[in-house]
């Protein structure tokens, strides 16, 4: 039977080929550029410790449950009701630390790294400097002590977020009839693309992943960019540079104060 990471590896090829074949947006650097600095990036998570963090979340719930610890371990819940309360609860738990790596400096230094890429395609969701994906492990690994996830539930909300973040980011252009419907349940590669927008009031919106009720609920929707889904511009003002968009430009990136970075676009804040 293929591997999660089987389904994954053929899932991010078929959300490539359709991007190529329906692409939203032109690319505005050559493809090997960014491709090359996505996937290194990857690898270094992959090669420092992706695959052990993955692995402790799941053997770290299933080492909780049926114990006193985690809120769903003091009641006798259901197992229908933990896995929709485990599902819903951890994709609102990604929305929320979502929040939180815009909301704090130092988390945004190295979340901006995310942020930098010039355009999006689905190298893009790999494109994470290791010491977010290494904190972010913490973070889970809080949940999990929290609310004392249903292992399954946990391992299918988890997939979903994964396979959904591929898609979301994605350079796929949608039918506007198909995206405007999806919204009303989940993000769509057009709702999530305005979240990498150059323009701060635009980054610091849509944050959900899966389910696009968060942003809804607490006021932070926006549902179309200023210029368009072509016409706006993607990425960060201090990152523009051929250096900055390199393997060692982005990993330094997070330790180095450019004061001197200039927008491309006046209206944009520089953090």
């Amino acid at each position: 039977m293929p591997s999660l990471a089987a389904y994954s590896i053929l899932f991010f090829a078929l959300c490539m080929i359709a991007g190529e074949c329906w692409p939203r947006r032109a690319n505005s650097l050559p493809w090997h550029r960014r491709w090359l600095t996505n996937l290194s990036l990857f690898a270094v998570q992959l090669g420092i410790h992706r695959l052990l963090a993955a692995g402790a979340v799941f053997a770290f719930a299933i080492r909780v449950d049926g114990t006193n610890t985690g809120l769903l371990n003091q009641f006798p819940v259901p197992p229908t009701v933990a896995f929709v309360v485990t599902f819903l609860a951890f994709d609102l738990f990604t929305f929320a630390t979502h929040r939180v790596w815009h909301a704090v400096p130092w988390l945004w230094r190295l979340h901006a790294v995310h942020h930098s890429d010039v355009e999006l395609d689905t190298t893009t969701h790999y494109r994470h400097h290791p010491l977010e994906a290494f904190i972010g492990t913490g973070f889970r690994l809080g949940f999990v002590w929290c609310l004392g996830p249903d292992p399954f539930a946990l391992a299918c909300a988890g997939a979903a977020s994964h396979f959904n973040s591929l898609f979301t980011h994605s350079n796929i252009a949608l039918p506007p009839a198909l995206d405007r419907g999806l919204r009303w349940l989940l993000v769509t590669p057009d709702m999530h693309r305005i979240h990498h927008s150059m323009r701060r009031e635009e980054t610091d919106s849509n944050f959900g992943n899966l389910l696009s009720c968060w942003d809804r609920l607490c006021g932070c929707y926006v549902s179309e960019p200023a210029g368009g889904q072509t016409g706006f511009e993607l990425g960060l003002a201090q990152y523009r540079t051929p250096q900055t968009l390199t393997l060692w430009g982005q990993l330094k990136g997070p330790f180095v104060r450019n004061s001197t970075a200039v927008s491309v676009n006046p209206l944009v804040e520089v953090r």
